[in-house]
């Protein structure tokens, strides 16, 4: 069987924090020894002594994480300056664990040895695998759209981007004893794997769909052939400027959303460009979107259900591994603590689940926006 152990502290020294996620951990264990270890530490922690008292503790660990803007867990609820570590267990499930160095540098090549590492690790291919980019030194949708593109083809990729609450100053990423910025770690199951996964975001398209005419990185420069920001304002009015709160969604073929992108809020007042927390393509159609505090927790239930939906029906979930996104704890507010609630009602208690608030979301090839991503896993009884 599949087992998650969760410690979950609010205490803001790292000694103090250590002891009471070590404590909950073993407790839940009971005795089984942990292979796999993922850390979620709010920014301010000192977390090389967090992994070191983790090392110390359990030394054949394989231990990655990153920091958050934001913590989630069964057993801590909703924390914005808190440490989670989760420790899995399993007699049959093989772990592996690897990290991308330096993605600024040579992403491509970073990403190749971090999979060929992963890979080597176990005879069996990976059926899931966990990421944690930095999502500030680059393009976090080319380095995602690299490592789906080399992984297995029905290795199903899930996660988020690293955050600092924020600062902008830097994400850090986790790896074994080491702290890193500019690096993704990743870790993978393999073997008797049961998982399914679910997606929602609450945002609804409004208003006439569009096309991206001109774009380069995360900025658009022309929609329809003009000034980005005249779409906005041809919706919302002449003085309308972009907003967080009013992601633009990319569309499929069939108008269904893709992905969201929210703006970063800023944009050139006299050539219209705007920048946007992401890849932002050419050729896409778009539309503007909308959503209240209730359509937002919505879409976290809309996850959650995909989730349930798509689970093997003669198959239980042993644990829920939960990736929301930095914005919607923003817009929320008050409310950041119903939206897991509102998923661990239909998960239901017996199911232990954990997560972080990021920088952008990833679902298999796609990096998103303001969306709630849901990943459920167990073993093959």
């Amino acid at each position: 069987m599949l087992t998650l152990a969760i410690g979950h502290s609010e205490d803001p020294d790292e000694e103090g924090a250590l002891e009471e996620v070590l404590s909950k951990c073993a407790e839940q264990l009971a005795g089984r020894t942990p292979t796999l270890g993922v850390l979620y530490a709010a920014y301010d922690f000192d977390a090389k002594v967090l992994l070191d008292g983790i090392l110390n503790t359990y030394p054949d660990l394989k231990l990655v994480g990153c920091t958050t803007d934001g913590e989630m867990s069964s057993c801590g609820g909703f924390t914005e300056d808190a440490v989670v570590l989760t420790l899995f267990s399993s007699d049959s499930i093989q772990f592996s664990v690897a990290v991308a160095r330096d993605l600024s540098l040579d992403s491509s090549l970073s990403i190749k040895k971090a999979v060929d590492e992963l890979l080597g690790q176990s005879v069996e291919p990976p059926e899931v695998c966990l990421a944690m980019p930095d999502s500030l030194t680059v393009n976090p949708a080319k380095v995602i759209e690299e490592l789906f593109s080399i992984l297995p083809e029905k290795c199903t990729v899930a996660g988020a981007g690293a955050a600092d609450q924020w600062t902008f100053d830097g994400t850090r990423q986790f790896f074994g004893r080491e702290v890193l910025r500019d690096a993704m770690p990743i870790y993978s199951l393999h073997g008797p794997v049961v998982h399914s996964y679910g997606i929602g975001s609450g945002w609804k398209p409004i208003g006439k769909t569009a096309v991206v005419t001109k774009s380069s990185g995360n900025t658009i420069y022309t929609i329809d052939n003009e000034p980005a920001i005249n779409y906005y304002r041809h919706n919302y009015g002449a003085e309308a400027r972009p907003a967080g709160d009013r992601p633009l969604a990319f569309l499929n073929d069939d108008g269904s959303i893709r992905y969201l992108r929210a703006s970063t809020e800023a944009f050139d007042e006299e050539t219209g460009a705007i920048d946007y927390f992401g890849f932002v393509p050419e050729g896409f159609n778009v539309q503007l979107t909308v959503a209240d505090n209730d359509a937002i927790l919505d879409g976290a239930v809309l996850s959650i259900e995909m989730a349930l939906n798509n689970y093997p029906v003669d198959e239980s979930p042993q644990c829920a591994l939960l990736f929301s996104c930095s914005a919607r704890k923003l817009l929320l507010g008050t409310k950041t603590c119903c939206e897991k609630e509102s998923m661990e009602l239909k998960l239901g208690a017996s199911v232990p689940l954990a997560g972080f608030y990021g920088y952008g979301e990833i679902l298999n090839g796609d990096f998103h926006n303001e969306t709630c991503v849901v990943m459920l896993l167990g073993e093959k009884s």
